[in-house]
């Protein structure tokens, strides 16, 4: 008859922490990759939107030099849609007040595009920003100036 096996603490499996910190890791990241999916925006497709064409590209500021600021609204198609401005509180604030409530009225968010070119100076940029930030509008992008815009104003240059 055989004798039989004795489990002694130098056959059993030891315990290794290891396993559990590393599935406790793959479950943390997939907890944060997951929670960027989870929150609920409501998108407006421009294609539902009827009769707003000429709204499709929201305010373009065009930084110049000299506390200058010229604006448009949509899409550039001549010089005579462009307006100038400067940084009073009757002055852009106004601008892009008037702007989101004409936008808010067409169930819209409005988009600013902040346009620069060499002469525009970082504090006019900062300043834009700041109109931005106390006039309540989240969506805006920084880009460079076209050539084509820069040509519609004479004082610009690139």
């Amino acid at each position: 008859m055989q004798a039989p096996i004795a489990f002694t603490t130098s056959n059993r499996r030891r315990w290794n922490p290891t396993t559990i910190i590393d599935f406790s890791f793959v479950l943390i990241t997939i907890f944060i990759l997951t929670v960027g999916f989870t929150n609920e925006r409501e998108y407006t497709s421009m294609a539902d939107v009827s009769d707003v064409s000429h709204l499709s590209g929201g305010v373009t500021l065009l930084l110049a030099s000299n506390d200058e600021v010229y604006w448009y609204e949509g899409n550039l198609e001549s010089a005579v849609q462009i307006h100038l401005t400067n940084y009073s509180d009757d002055g852009l604030r106004k601008v892009l007040n008037n702007s989101k409530i004409f936008y808010r009225n067409k169930n819209l968010q409005l988009s600013v595009t902040i346009k620069t070119n060499r002469s525009t100076s970082y504090e006019n940029v900062i300043n834009s920003i700041d109109e931005l930030r106390i006039t309540d509008i989240k969506r805006y992008v920084v880009q460079d100036m076209s050539l084509m815009e820069a040509e519609m104003i004479p004082k610009l240059t690139l």
